[in-house]
């Protein structure tokens, strides 16, 4: 017989779940999985009803992953992570976004609160809906962030095609019985040019499933984890392409370098607590916290205080925690022996310890060179791309997390050649605007800090204490040129940044930003806005990163970032057709005799005049990027609210921009002005006819100035631009049909 309880949850449903296993799991067989994947829904709000409490009391009320830095709460860790997928889904205030299998709505009130969108919360469980609409009323939330009871099979027949201007997952549709399914009801109920962000759960596609060892693991996963089957991360590629979407990227964020691995509070080491309360996080997970929980669900449940079935879904749980950690501790492969290493770990620790920045890893590559010139590449990298860097990192990864575990002869190691990895995740980036049909959106590593909403919890300070270079312009512009990665970055700009004691400190940065995009500008031509927004978004990225150390013009910490880029866009928007640049001060002073400049310097004025134009538009296109990134929420340093209201005075100021350039008498104002214009056409709220029909006035006006550039190489860039302008109006009439 069911019986419901009057908080949604159906107890019969609870006692079942663990029967969708067998009892010895490596005696799993298709049948099993085939009756799971039928019967996904019992499988999944079975788990959750008996797990959400437990995950809450043990984790928090997001339920996913993330990856650490040093020092880093828990917490904070888990908030970057949402905040990372929405700034670069470019969520803004105005949007309505999809939470597919949104749990008790953690993810959806600290995204809500970051990107000031509108989020829907989609659940099929009601224990969960019921939380999660208590949290949300609880800071007041509720008008923004509202959940539904639904399918996730099902979208289009709740919501109907072309609904939601941007969808998210955050390791949620891993519960789905097919991903096509999904992803293709995802895919329908996205509005042209809509956006998915996805953080998936998958097998790393080294994962056999004939090998016993590989497919026990994977049952562990499943049963602790509600999941009906685990699959491969080339399924949901797969997936992703045949229903419709453009995958831009993909990465497994589990074979990064990180000082703290992704598992770590599942690992139950009290010593590696970040910080004092995630002591209590990593607690729970120890042999002591375990067994509080084991038996305090247990009287609970006796008690009748939890449902029945609670306490064997908690048991499940910890079967899950200790397969998620040796798939991620089994990232070397077993064919080289830890003997082989050990003798090495202790100069690895003194270089780590050192003052030469990146010795201790070039330390260890070199080792791990070492290895494959004596035995060659363990035969699973055998025919993987880029298989030899792939070896090496793992060996680097080996030494780094084996540091400091004590004695090195204790640390276990598995013989099977295994490289499961099961926390990884299919991604991309991209911005709403930039194609007709919708791209899929996952991170590639944590940054992108929106200027446009408020920070709930702080970010992790990041130090490089054994830095010892000296940081110039020049460093940074090259670092820029060579596609520095963000983090590495950020400890560079800091590092310059402490240095400057000036007020605004990050203009050097910009300036060489701004350099290195004009390197790779070919001579005679102008960047269009791919290359600014690139080179925009990598610094984007870093900026979230900063510790409150980098104050710009008042501001501190991340939002220092966009503060420096409101500020240079602002300087640089306005063309002064005689000023004296800094070239012009160095020439020569002719005497009251001379009745001209000579002709040497006549062209050097002529060069620079030109240049100078060049300069202009290539600020246009960074103005530009700026817009279409959510950088230009012009409010104030003390502003307490610097969401909405702060956004919508950013792209005020580039509507102004774009209206008054047009009606200047320098033709380099017209290329300008339609650059900035393109990205408040991109940007624009859909379903707005008054707003589109002024902006289809404007790019005739613009159209009309076209013919009247004599100067041939900006009249064919203006042409690229305004053709691909108008593109973009008509996906604001597709909205209005």
């Amino acid at each position: 017989m069911t019986t419901s309880s009057a908080d949604g949850r159906v107890g019969n449903r609870i006692e079942n779940y663990n029967g969708f296993w067998k009892e010895d799991l490596g005696r799993e067989d298709e049948g099993a999985t085939e009756k799971r994947l039928d019967s996904y829904t019992e499988v999944v709000n079975g788990y959750y009803d008996g797990a959400t409490q437990l995950y809450e009391y043990g984790w928090a009320q997001s339920f996913h992953f993330s990856r650490f830095y040093k020092g880093e709460a828990f917490h904070a860790s888990l908030a970057r992570h949402e905040h990372y997928l929405a700034a670069q889904m470019g969520l803004r205030p105005g949007m309505r976004v999809l939470d597919v299998g949104c749990g008790v709505g953690g993810p959806a009130r600290e995204i809500a609160q970051f990107s000031d969108a509108t989020i829907v919360g989609l659940n099929n469980n009601d224990f969960q809906i019921n939380r999660a609409r208590k949290y949300t009323a609880r800071v007041g939330l509720e008008k923004q962030v509202t959940f539904v009871k639904g399918d996730f099979m099902k979208l289009v027949e709740q919501f109907g095609e072309n609904s939601f201007d941007a969808v998210y997952a955050i390791e949620a549709t891993c519960h789905a019985p097919s991903w096509e399914g999904v992803y293709g009801e995802i895919f329908k109920i996205l509005k042209p040019g809509g956006v998915f962000g996805v953080y998936e759960w998958c097998m790393t596609d080294e994962w056999d499933p004939s090998n016993p060892e590989h497919k026990r693991l994977a049952h562990e996963l499943e049963l602790g984890n509600g999941i009906p089957e685990m699959r491969p991360l080339r399924l949901a590629r797969q997936a992703l392409k045949t229903v419709g979407f453009t995958v831009e990227h993909e990465e497994d964020l589990a074979t990064r370098p990180d000082p703290i691995p992704w598992y770590y509070p599942l690992e139950g080491d009290i010593s590696k607590a970040q910080t004092f309360w995630d002591y209590f996080t990593v607690w729970r997970m120890s042999w002591s916290g375990k067994l509080v929980t084991h038996n305090a669900t247990r009287v609970l449940e006796w008690f009748g205080l939890l449902p029945k079935g609670t306490h064997s879904v908690g048991e499940s749980l910890k079967i899950a925690g200790d397969a998620l950690v040796k798939g991620g501790q089994t990232k070397v492969p077993g064919t080289l022996l830890p003997d082989d290493l050990r003798s090495n770990l202790t100069e690895f620790e003194r270089r780590s310890q050192g003052s030469i920045r990146g010795d201790a890893k070039k330390y260890a590559l070199e080792r791990a060179s070492d290895f494959i010139a004596q035995f060659g590449l363990p035969p699973e990298f055998i025919g993987v791309h880029e298989a030899e860097n792939k070896f090496r990192e793992q060996i680097y990864n080996w030494f780094k997390n084996t540091v400091g575990q004590g004695n090195p002869s204790d640390i276990a190691w598995n013989p099977v050649a295994t490289t499961i990895i099961p926390y990884a995740h299919a991604e991309s980036s991209s911005s709403p605007a930039n194609s007709t049909r919708p791209t899929v959106v996952s991170p590639v590593q944590y940054a992108a800090l929106h200027p446009a909403a408020p920070i709930s919890t702080p970010l992790p300070p990041v130090t490089s204490p054994h830095l010892k270079l000296t940081i110039t312009k020049s460093t940074i512009r090259d670092a820029f040129l060579r596609n520095t990665e963000a983090s590495t970055l950020a400890n560079m700009i800091q590092t310059l940044a402490i240095s400057d004691p000036s007020p605004t400190p990050l203009t050097a940065v910009l300036e060489a930003l701004f350099e290195a995009l004009s390197t790779e500008t070919k001579s005679g031509h102008f960047n269009d806005n791919r290359e600014a927004m690139a080179y925009l978004r990598r610094y984007y990225e870093a900026s979230t990163y900063f510790t409150t150390s980098v104050v710009h013009a008042g501001v501190s910490g991340p939002l220092a970032g966009p503060r420096a880029i409101q500020m240079q866009v602002r300087k640089f928007s306005t063309w002064v057709p005689n000023a004296t640049t800094k070239q012009d001060r160095q020439l020569p002073v002719l005497s009251s005799a001379s009745a001209s400049s000579s002709m040497s310097d006549e062209m050097q004025r002529i060069a620079s005049d030109r240049q100078r134009r060049k300069d202009h538009i290539q600020w246009a296109n960074i103005h530009a990027a700026a817009l279409e990134l959510g950088m230009l929420g012009m409010g104030h340093a003390g502003d307490a609210d610097n969401s909405g209201y702060a956004y919508a005075m950013g792209r005020a100021f580039s509507e102004m921009v774009a209206r008054d350039a047009v009606w200047e008498s320098d033709e380099v104002e017209w290329v300008a002005g339609i650059c900035v214009l393109r990205a408040v056409i991109r940007t624009a709220m859909r379903g707005d006819r008054r707003q589109r029909d002024e902006y289809d006035e404007l790019l005739r006006t613009y159209e009309k100035r076209w013919r009247e550039i004599k100067d041939e190489a900006r009249q064919s860039f203006v042409t690229e631009v305004l053709l691909a302008a108008k593109e973009d109006l008509a996906r604001l009439d597709e909205t209005l049909r």
